[in-house]
C-alpha cells in the first residue's frame, strides 16, 4: 500500500469519526440516549443487581453453572483450554483473532446462561486444535517407533526453519539495513522455539523427552487409546443431547418407580382441560410464564404472557400470588374466573410456583411497597416463613397433597382439576365480579379521576383502591419516564 492510500485512509477514518461525535453531540441533548437496559447491564455485574427484579427473575438471565459447559461441550471443556495455550505459540492473524474470540466468549458466556452457545464455535476450533496436535504427535511417534518415515504425511519438523533459512539468504540492506536484519533473526529464533525454549523447565523437558523414548511410545499409544474412545463417548453424548433438546416442552420422558419409560403429560392434560371443560370466554390467571402456551393450547385468555411489557401488570399478578389467600381473592375476583399454578414438584421436577415465588414477591414488592419481600422465603429444609405459608400460590400448590395446609376459605377457590402426577393444578374462582368481568368485556378501559389526576386504564372501577397504592417501577433505562408525565398532565 503506498503512502497516499494510506495518507487516504487515515483521512477518511478521521472525517467519519468527527462528524459521529458532531451528530452525537447534537442529538444527545434532545433525550434519544440513555442508559443502557438492564439486560446489558447484567453481562457486567453480578445476578440480581441490575436493578430490575423481573429481568432477574428469568431462569435465561441467571449466571451459567459450571456444571453446565461440561453439559453442552463435554471433552471440549478440557481440550479447549489447551488449544487456546497453543494458540500463543507462533501466533498470527488467525490465531490472534481465535484468542480474543475465545476470550471475550467465555467471560459473557459465565454471566448469563443463554449466552452459552456464543462459545461453542470458538471451543469447536481450539479443541481442534488441541486434539489435532496430540494426534499429530501421537502417530509421529508410533511411526518412530515402527521407523517409518512420517514427512510424507505431516511434512518435515524443520519446514518452519526452512523458511527462516531462506529468509536469511535474503541481503540485509533489501530488508531493512541492520534493523531488517535483526528482524530476521528474531523471527527465526521464534520459528524454531516458538519464542519459549529459554525458559528453564521447558529446557528441563526437553532434555527430559529427548532421553526417555520409551516412555514417549508408550503415552503416544495411550493417548491414541484415549482420543478414539472420547470421539466415541462425545458421539453418543451429542446424541443424548440433541434428542433431550429437541423434546416438546410440554410432553418429556421420565421412569416410573419400577424403572419403566413414561411420558410424562402433565402440562399438554391441564391445557386440554381447560379447553374441554371451561367456556370460551374463561378468563385464566397464571404467571406470565405460562401465557403462550395457555392462549395457543388452551384457546384461553390468559393476564399475561411473554410478551406482556408492563412492569405494573406483572407486578399486580405478583401482588396476587404472594398475598394470604382472601386478600388475593378480592383482587383475583375482578380480573380472572380460574387460576393455574404449576406443583412439578410432586412429580420429581425443580422450578414450580413456589421456587418462583420470591421471585413473584420481589417483583410485586417493586411496585407495592407493602409486599415485605424479605420475609418470603424457604429455609434450608424447605419449610416456609410465616409470609409464605399464608400466600395463595403456597396453598394452592399443596393444597390436599400437604397435610398442613388448611382448607381455602368459603367462597375463595375451590380445586376444579389436578393432573396426573399432580405437576399442574387448577382452581375455580368463587363469587366472581360480574361488574367487573361486563366492565372488562364491553368497556376495555375507563377514565377515572381521582387525587386531582386523571388515569386511563383497563382494569375495572372496583380496583381504584388497589391501583392508588402503587408506586411506578421507573428502570434506569426509562429515560422517557419524565415526557410520560408531562404528556398525561396535559389531560
Amino acid at each position: 500500500m503506498s503512502r497516499e492510500e494510506k495518507k487516504f485512509i487515515k483521512n477518511m477514518f478521521g472525517a467519519v469519526a468527527v462528524a459521529g461525535l458532531v451528530m452525537i453531540y447534537l442529538i444527545l441533548p434532545a433525550g434519544y440516549f440513555g442508559p443502557i437496559g438492564s439486560r446489558i447491564r447484567s453481562l457486567f455485574m453480578p445476578h440480581t443487581h441490575t436493578g430490575n427484579p423481573l429481568v432477574d427473575s428469568v431462569a435465561e438471565h441467571q449466571r451459567t453453572r459450571p456444571e453446565m459447559y461440561f453439559q453442552y461441550f463435554h471433552i471440549a471443556c478440557y481440550l479447549g483450554p489447551a488449544g487456546f495455550v497453543m494458540c500463543f505459540r507462533k501466533r498470527n492473524a488467525a490465531k490472534i483473532f481465535l484468542i480474543a474470540y475465545t476470550a471475550f466468549a467465555f467471560y459473557f458466556s459465565q454471566k448469563m446462561v443463554r449466552l452459552v452457545l456464543i462459545l461453542a464455535p470458538a471451543s469447536s476450533v481450539a479443541a481442534g486444535i488441541a486434539y489435532s496436535g496430540l494426534f499429530e504427535w501421537s502417530v509421529k511417534q508410533l511411526m518412530i517407533a515402527m521407523d517409518m518415515d512420517y514427512t510424507g504425511i505431516f511434512g518435515a519438523d524443520a519446514e518452519s526453519s526452512e523458511i527462516a533459512k531462506q529468509a536469511n539468504k535474503t541481503p540485509a540492506s533489501v530488508r531493512g539495513g541492520k534493523k531488517g536484519a535483526n528482524r530476521v533473526k528474531r523471527q527465526n529464533q521464534r520459528y524454531k522455539s516458538g519464542g519459549i525454549s529459554d525458559f528453564g523447565p521447558v529446557q528441563a523437558f526437553n532434555k527430559a523427552y529427548e532421553e526417555n523414548k520409551d516412555t514417549r511410545y508408550g503415552l503416544a499409544f495411550i493417548a491414541l487409546c484415549m482420543m478414539c474412545y472420547q470421539t466415541f463417548g462425545f458421539h453418543s453424548h451429542c446424541q443424548i443431547l440433541a434428542e433431550q433438546i429437541s423434546q416438546p416442552s410440554i410432553m418429556m420422558t421420565g421412569r416410573s418407580r419400577t424403572g419403566e419409560v413414561m411420558i410424562i403429560d402433565d402440562f399438554r392434560e391441564a391445557y386440554w382441560w381447560l379447553r374441554d371443560n371451561t367456556p370460551e370466554e374463561s378468563r385464566v390467571m397464571s404467571w406470565w410464564d405460562y401465557g403462550y402456551q395457555l392462549a395457543q393450547i388452551a384457546n384461553r385468555t390468559t393476564l399475561a404472557d411473554g410478551n406482556t411489557w408492563n412492569h405494573e401488570h406483572i407486578a399486580l399478578l405478583g401482588k396476587c400470588l404472594v398475598s394470604p389467600v382472601d386478600k388475593s381473592h378480592n383482587i383475583v375476583r375482578h380480573l380472572a374466573d380460574y387460576v393455574l399454578v404449576w406443583s412439578t414438584r410432586y412429580g420429581g421436577m425443580s422450578g414450580d410456583d413456589i421456587a418462583k415465588s420470591p421471585h413473584m414477591a420481589r417483583i410485586g414488592s417493586s411496585v407495592y411497597k407493602d409486599i415485605p419481600f424479605q420475609d418470603f422465603y424457604q429455609d434450608r429444609e424447605g419449610r416456609p416463613s410465616a409470609m409464605m405459608a399464608r400466600s395463595m400460590v403456597y396453598n394452592m400448590v399443596n393444597y390436599r397433597l400437604n397435610p398442613s395446609v388448611p382448607e381455602f376459605p368459603e367462597n375463595t377457590f375451590e380445586e376444579a382439576y389436578t393432573t396426573k402426577n399432580s405437576m399442574v393444578r387448577i382452581y375455580k374462582v368463587l363469587d366472581v365480579s360480574e361488574e367487573s368481568r361486563e366492565y372488562c368485556d364491553q368497556r376495555h378501559g375507563y377514565k377515572a379521576w381521582y387525587a386531582g389526576k386523571s388515569l386511563e386504564t383497563a382494569y375495572p372501577p372496583a380496583l381504584l383502591e388497589v391501583l392508588e397504592s402503587k408506586s411506578d417501577f421507573v428502570q434506569l433505562e426509562d429515560f422517557n419516564a419524565n415526557k410520560d408525565k408531562e404528556a398525561d398532565n396535559r389531560y
